[in-house]
């Protein structure tokens, strides 16, 4: 899902900004509130899905006795 779209900044506070992500992007990359994303710099920024640790899988067996 290439994309390039214009976002604006907003001020939040004295000392901070935000950048506000449209909801289909939300919903595409599986982000929710209180999701951490890493951004980084290096000459250009970066932000990414912070990669989530301890996914439990939920495994399910059963076995029939065939009497």
């Amino acid at each position: 899902m290439p994309n390039l779209v214009e976002r604006s900044v907003i001020s939040l506070g004295q000392g901070s900004c935000v950048i506000c992500l449209p909801k289909s992007w939300l919903r595409f990359y599986g982000i929710k509130p209180g999701d951490k994303l890493e951004v980084i710099s290096n000459g250009e920024l970066i932000i990414r899905r912070k990669k989530r640790k301890g996914r439990t899988r939920l495994s399910i067996s059963s076995e029939i006795d065939e009497a």
